[in-house]
Order: C-alpha cells, then sequence, then structure tokens
C-alpha cells in the first residue's frame, strides 16, 4: 500500500498547520504557535458559546478543536413522537 495523502488544505511544507474546529478547517497557524490557536479571530468566533472537549494535533499537520454546546452547523433530523 502507499502512503496516504493529505488533502491540499491541510498539508504544506510552508511551516504552518490547518486549524479546524469540529472538522471544519477555519485556518492556518505558524506550527511552532500551536499553543495559541485560539487567540485568532476566526477560531474565536466559531468557538463562540462552545466548549472545547477534545483538542486532536498531529504534528506538523493540523489542530482540531472538537467541541460541545451552542449551535449545531446541521439541523436535527430527529424526529419526536409529537411530530408525528
Amino acid at each position: 500500500m502507499g502512503e496516504a495523502r493529505w488533502p491540499s488544505a491541510i498539508a504544506t511544507d510552508d511551516g504552518e498547520i490547518a486549524v479546524q474546529v469540529d472538522g471544519r478547517t477555519v485556518g492556518r497557524v505558524p506550527a511552532d504557535r500551536v499553543d495559541t490557536v485560539t487567540d485568532d479571530p476566526r477560531v474565536a468566533r466559531r468557538l463562540a458559546g462552545r466548549t472545547v472537549v477534545r483538542t486532536v494535533h498531529i504534528e506538523g499537520r493540523l489542530v482540531n478543536l472538537v467541541t460541545r454546546g451552542g449551535h449545531s452547523a446541521a439541523p436535527s433530523t430527529v424526529n419526536s413522537a409529537e411530530d408525528a
């Protein structure tokens, strides 16, 4: 098997890494500034009203902040018994 390739939005050789919130790329930061990703205004806007429950850091590739709370990006598709 060959080596898996990273999507171009994530993989670069320019010393920057992708920053994701709930799996959606919101920006890029220098690889040496990983500890300050939440200071980026684009990231802070996505985190407003949400709680970071997990941080996934893949060295040299990306940081993904997994959140809970606030508004969901997708509407709920679950119907209650009252809707039937």
